[in-house]
């Protein structure tokens, strides 16, 4: 048995919503972290708790860590993505993959 998909374009709307709502609702509560002067605790693993709660609200089960390829090992942390969410239906399957980078720089200027 083939896995069906969701009709392409409202794969696509289900996608690009969990992303927008990922991106308003992290900036929403990095303002409210910042408010609270929270400066010293920022770095990528403080966005994966807003992240996460996101995407499991509006039913999307997540998985941390995700490698992304079993290439030649190389020196440094193993190549993964912070986040790969996924929305289930009876006979198909969305995805969204997020990689969490943060720009210490644009805080301090703005902080």
């Amino acid at each position: 048995m083939a896995l069906k998909t969701f009709p392409i374009e409202r794969q696509r709307k289900l996608e690009e919503k969990l992303v927008r709502r990922l991106v308003e609702g992290t900036a929403a509560w990095l303002t409210f972290k910042q408010a609270t002067s929270a400066r010293t605790l920022y770095s990528e693993h403080f966005l994966y708790p807003p992240l996460f709660e996101i995407g499991f609200g509006r039913g999307w089960k997540a998985v941390a860590q995700v490698p992304v390829t079993k290439a030649t090992p190389r020196a440094g942390a193993p190549k993964t993505l912070d986040f790969v969410f996924f929305k289930n239906s009876k006979s198909s399957t969305a995805a969204v993959m997020i990689e969490v980078k943060f720009l210490r720089a644009c805080l301090e200027n703005h902080g």
